[in-house]
């Protein structure tokens, strides 16, 4: 963990949109991310390093919110925010996720659409080619690769 000036130096920096600063502050924090992703071990088929991915993600919003002049210190502060993405995290990962019959109906479409694609050109297709496949707009493909990434 930095030292306490060093790291009001280094969140000052970060707040600034110093893209250094901030590859350092994550750095700097790491270890104690990963600490708090192991305290959540083995939750829901979450990887440890998903839970530490997240707890970067919630370390950047808690330094969008932090006040450099309060005197809290920032991983007092930050530390929640962490903890809070993980806790967000597991619980979406074990809420079941239920399909229509339509929607059911368009995976199916979006599978087939899929490996036509790459038995026709090779490779894995793009969210454009698998609308142009499917016959609707790219904004509802990338709706449904979401949800296939929740199952």
């Amino acid at each position: 963990m930095p030292e306490q000036m060093n790291e009001r130096a280094l969140v000052l920096a970060a707040k600034e949109s110093q893209a250094s600063a901030r590859a350092a502050l994550i750095e700097a924090f790491t270890p104690l991310i990963s600490r708090a992703a192991r305290d959540h071990g083995g939750a829901a088929g979450v990887s440890r390093a998903e839970l530490i991915e997240e707890g970067v993600a919630g370390m950047c919003r808690a330094l969008e919110r932090y006040d450099p002049g309060s005197s809290t210190s920032f991983w007092t502060y930050a530390s929640w925010w962490v903890r809070e993405a993980m806790q967000r995290l597991v619980s979406e990962r074990r809420r079941p996720v239920e399909l229509s019959g339509r929607m059911a109906r368009q995976l199916v479409c979006l599978r087939h659409a899929r490996r036509v694609c790459v038995e026709e050109h090779g490779h894995e297709p793009t969210m454009d080619e698998l609308a142009h496949e499917m016959g609707i707009d790219r904004a509802h493909v990338e709706r449904l690769v979401a949800v296939v990434r929740l199952q």
